[in-house]
């Protein structure tokens, strides 16, 4: 293991996201129909429920279904999100640049791995 560094990204941390694996899934008509449910926003990494009762469907282009519902985020939720993201960023930028090729490589892998069911 790298001996530690004195790096503004020695203390970075990636937090994954709670994504529900792929391999329960049996058909698209199954997905669609555990999909259609309104999706949280992401604040911080962590799934936080809107306060809008109301939501937008977000619909296959292929078949025309409602996949999910995405909230009609308020705009203090949204102003809450953005200084999030922002924060975010400033970290993510001081992250080396080896780094954060690795981290888009895996992404890429798991797209890849998993293109079928995505």
């Amino acid at each position: 293991s790298a001996p530690p560094s004195s790096s503004p990204s020695a203390g970075f941390q990636f937090k994954p996201l709670a994504i529900p694996s792929l391999a329960h899934r049996q058909t698209s008509k199954d997905l669609l129909l555990r999909m259609a449910e309104t999706l949280p926003n992401f604040v911080d990494g962590k799934p936080v429920p809107s306060s809008s009762a109301k939501a937008i469907d977000v619909i296959s282009p292929a078949t025309q279904e409602v996949l999910c519902k995405v909230p009609c985020t308020t705009n203090d939720e949204m102003e809450a999100i953005v200084a999030s993201a922002v924060e975010a960023q400033k970290k993510w930028r001081e992250v080396p640049v080896q780094q954060r090729v690795r981290v888009l490589m895996k992404l890429h892998s798991l797209l890849m791995a998993n293109k079928d069911e995505l």
